[in-house]
C-alpha cells in the first residue's frame, strides 16, 4: 500500500513525503532546489528510492549529467502543477517496472552522484567532450 502525504509549506515550495509498507522509500519527491538541481535528488537515489522530480512552476530544473543520462529510465517528472496527479500514477507502477527503475537509480547514484565518483564521472565526461571537439576540429580544418 502506498501512502502519500503532501504538505504545502509556502508557494511555490512543496514538501512531499512518500511512505510505503517496505522499510525503504519506494519513491521520493525531489523538488527543485535553489541551484541547478536539488541535493534531495542524490539523497533519494542513495537510499534506493525512485526519484520523482518536481519542477518549479517556471519549469526550470537542470539534472546532473543530463546530456549523458536518460532520466526517464529511472525517474518520474512532474511539474509543480501536476503533483496532485502523482499518487494515481505512482500507484499504477508495476513491481517489475519499479524494480528496474530502482536498480537503475542505484547504479546511476553509484556511478555519477556518490561522493567518491562525482569528480571521476565529471572528468570522464569532460575528457570525452574534449576528444569529440578535437576530432571535429581536425575534420573541419581539412581542406
Amino acid at each position: 500500500m502506498l501512502l502519500i502525504c503532501i504538505v504545502f509549506v509556502a508557494a511555490p515550495l512543496i514538501a512531499v513525503f512518500v511512505f510505503s509498507s517496505s522499510p525503504h522509500f519506494r519513491f521520493a519527491f525531489t523538488p527543485a532546489g535553489q541551484g541547478l538541481h536539488s541535493y534531495r535528488l542524490s539523497e533519494a537515489m542513495k537510499e534506493g528510492a525512485v526519484p520523482v522530480l518536481v519542477m518549479n512552476f517556471d519549469d526550470e530544473f537542470t539534472l546532473p549529467f543530463d546530456d549523458t543520462l536518460d532520466w526517464s529510465l529511472f525517474s518520474f517528472t512532474f511539474s509543480a502543477w501536476n503533483v496532485p496527479h502523482a499518487p494515481a500514477i505512482l500507484s499504477s507502477v508495476s513491481e517489475t517496472q519499479w524494480t528496474k527503475m530502482h536498480v537503475r537509480s542505484l547504479a546511476v547514484y553509484e556511478h555519477f552522484l556518490s561522493a567518491q565518483t562525482t569528480t571521476i564521472a565529471a572528468i570522464e565526461i569532460l575528457r570525452r567532450r574534449i576528444a569529440n571537439a578535437v576530432s571535429m576540429a581536425d575534420v573541419s580544418l581539412c581542406p
